[in-house]
C-alpha cells in the first residue's frame, strides 16, 4: 500500500504535461527517446512523467534532463510543418508485490548522453564600404509644384494662417521675382503678412513687414505704423520715429474718426520714442558730446510732445499726457500752453 501511494503521487506532478520537450514542443524526440505529453519510462523502466528532468525512483537524468537544447523545427516531406506526434502509450511496469518487499527489475546500464561538438563560429562575410553618392546642391532644394494664383481662396487660408509650404515658396518668388510687376509683387507681399499674421508668428511678420516697407511700398501708413510700433518693442527708438514720420506722410488715406485716432496715435508714438533717446542720452556721462547728445534729443522730445499736445486740442481729445510730456521736456509750463 506504501508503494502504491508513493507511485501515485510520483505521477501525480507531470501526468498530463502538454510540454515535456526541453525545447518548447508537445513532442519530439531526445537521444532517440520519443517524448509526448503523458508518461514514459525512466532508466529502470518504470513510468514516469515525460516533463520529468530526473528519475523518482533512480534520481537519474531522463531525456528532458538538459535545459539548454535549442528550438527544433519538424517538416513533413511535402515541407509544411508537421503535426505533433501521437501520444505514446506506457510500457507496461513489471512489479511484484510481495506481502514483505517490491521486486523490481534488475537494473540496466544507461548510455551516457552525447552532446553534440561545440559548432566553431563563422566569421562574417567582409563586405566592402560603399560610399554615398553625395547630391548637388541644387537637388537639395526642393521643387515648386504648388501654385499660388491670388484669388479669393488662397487670401481667405492666408487670412487662417493656413497656407502650405509651397504655397509660401510660390509667393516669396513672386514677390521677389524680376519679371513680377508692382501690383503682383505687392499682393504676394501682403498675402505672405496675412498669412504669418493669421500663425500669430511675430517674428515671421517683422521680417515680412520690413522687406514690403523698405523694397516693395512705403505709401500704405497702417503699415508703417505698425512697423513703427514693432521697432518701438524692439528698443529701436530712431527707426521707430522713422517710420512714424513716414506713416504722418501718409495720413490722408485715413479719413473720419479712424484718421483722428491714427494720427494721435501716432504722434503719441513719436514723442515717446524721442522721450527714449532722451533718457538713454542722459544716462551717458563723462563728456561733453554726451551731454550735447543728451540735450538734442531732449529737444526733439519737447518739440514732438508740443506737436501731440496741439494735435490733441485741436481735435479735441484728452491732452493730459501729451502736457505732461511737454512740461517734462521744456522745463517750464509756458512753453507749453
Amino acid at each position: 500500500m506504501f508503494v502504491t501511494g508513493l507511485f501515485a503521487v510520483a505521477l501525480a506532478g507531470g501526468v498530463g504535461d502538454a510540454f515535456p520537450c526541453p525545447d518548447g514542443w508537445a513532442a519530439c524526440e531526445v537521444e532517440g527517446t520519443r517524448l509526448a505529453p503523458g508518461l514514459t519510462q525512466d532508466h529502470e523502466g518504470l513510468p514516469t512523467p515525460a516533463g520529468s528532468r530526473v528519475g523518482w525512483f533512480d534520481l537519474q537524468p531522463t531525456a528532458t534532463f538538459d535545459p539548454f537544447q535549442t528550438t527544433r523545427v519538424y517538416v513533413s516531406a511535402q515541407g509544411v510543418a508537421a503535426p505533433p506526434p501521437e501520444k505514446v502509450p506506457p510500457a507496461p511496469v513489471s512489479v511484484v508485490r510481495s506481502p514483505s518487499k517490491v521486486v523490481v527489475p534488475p537494473k540496466t546500464p544507461v548510455a551516457p548522453i552525447v552532446r553534440p561538438a561545440a559548432v566553431a563560429p563563422v566569421a562574417p562575410a567582409v563586405v566592402p564600404a560603399v560610399t554615398p553618392a553625395v547630391p548637388e546642391v541644387a537637388d537639395l532644394v526642393p521643387e515648386v509644384v504648388e501654385s499660388c494664383e491670388l484669388d479669393s481662396d488662397l487670401e481667405g487660408r492666408a487670412s487662417l494662417g493656413r497656407l502650405t509650404e509651397g504655397e509660401r515658396s510660390c509667393l516669396l518668388a513672386q514677390r521677389d521675382g524680376a519679371g513680377s510687376s508692382q501690383t503682383d509683387r505687392s499682393k504676394a507681399s501682403r498675402a505672405l503678412m496675412v498669412d504669418a499674421f493669421g500663425r500669430g508668428s511675430r517674428a515671421d511678420q517683422d521680417a515680412l513687414l520690413s522687406h514690403h516697407l523698405e523694397r516693395i511700398d512705403q505709401s500704405d501708413p497702417d503699415l508703417c505704423l505698425r512697423h513703427a510700433m514693432a521697432l518701438g518693442r524692439q528698443g529701436r527708438a530712431t527707426d521707430a520715429i522713422r517710420w512714424a514720420d513716414t506713416a504722418l506722410e501718409n495720413r490722408t488715406v485715413w479719413s473720419g474718426s479712424t484718421y483722428t485716432r491714427k494720427v494721435a496715435t501716432t504722434y503719441k508714438l513719436r514723442a515717446a520714442m524721442a522721450q527714449e533717446l532722451w533718457r538713454a542720452k542722459a544716462a551717458v556721462e563723462g563728456d561733453r558730446e554726451a551731454a550735447d547728445r543728451a540735450e538734442a534729443a531732449r529737444a526733439l522730445t519737447k518739440t514732438y510732445a508740443r506737436e501731440w499736445l496741439d494735435y490733441a486740442r485741436s481735435a479735441d481729445l484728452d491732452d493730459r499726457e501729451a502736457l505732461a510730456l511737454c512740461v517734462s521736456a521744456a522745463g517750464n509750463d509756458a512753453s507749453c500752453r
